[in-house]
């Protein structure tokens, strides 16, 4: 079994590996719907933020306009008004909440203070990720050249294709069996595997891969940034 601190270079994920971007969404939806539909309460308020979240799911979490335009007009009370407002608020709340995981930053801190190499390897829009980068201050961490974010390549060379993360241990010259990657996905746990770099599952794994294929397996488990690392038996 390899020792973590030995590993010469360290790849991160961003989204729910580094920043709480999912709680924080949800959160800013909400908070929009309540500032356009104050008169939704409980079980109406519930029920109009289920539709919402399963259109945001079907959309994508990064095409806010798209899935509030969708939920206006399936609601059948689309103004271009009702539009601006939501996206208004959704941004102000969102941007304005955002934050790490906690145990992250000291995490890449105590990295950064032995002088290892740091990458981040992420799916999503470039300006969108660099902004929570530099809105939770970890921007410091990752330099320009040593951010994969795959608006960047073409859309089948996103996680969970090796692309990005081949891409970042050739940039470094190291080959693969010296690097590790951090997530919280099982696209992030195949991507790492594929090309052949240690992985690490970052939060509640309970065994995400209900069929066993082995290349889906994580190298080690990690239920949050200060806990041990558990070895994953496979």
């Amino acid at each position: 079994m390899i020792k973590i601190r030995d590993i010469t270079l360290h790849i991160f994920d961003l989204d729910d590996t580094l920043t709480n971007t999912r709680a924080t969404y949800k959160a800013a939806q909400k908070a929009a719907l309540q500032h356009v539909f104050p008169e939704l309460k409980d079980e109406t308020f519930q029920e109009a933020f289920d539709h919402l979240s399963w259109l945001c799911k079907t959309f994508g979490s990064g095409n806010s306009t798209l899935y509030f335009d969708a939920f206006l007009r399936s609601q059948c009370c689309y103004s271009s008004q009702r539009l601006q407002a939501l996206l208004e608020k959704y941004q102000e709340y969102f941007w304005g909440n955002l934050g790490t995981i906690q145990g992250a930053q000291a995490y890449l801190e105590d990295l950064e203070s032995q002088s290892t190499p740091l990458a981040l390897v992420s799916n999503g829009k470039v300006a969108s990720q660099d902004r929570k980068l530099k809105t939770i201050g970890m921007d410091h961490f990752f330099q320009q050249e040593q951010r994969y974010i795959s608006e960047e390549y073409d859309s089948t060379q996103k996680k969970p294709s090796p692309h990005m993360m081949s891409l970042a241990c050739q940039n470094f010259g190291i080959q693969p069996e010296d690097a590790i990657y951090y997530g919280n996905t099982i696209e992030d746990i195949l991507s790492g595997n594929l090309a052949g770099v240690a992985t690490v599952f970052v939060g509640d794994y309970q065994g995400k891969n209900p069929f066993n294929v082995k290349i889906a397996y994580p190298t080690y488990t990690l239920q949050h940034w200060e806990a041990p690392f558990i070895y994953f038996e496979h």
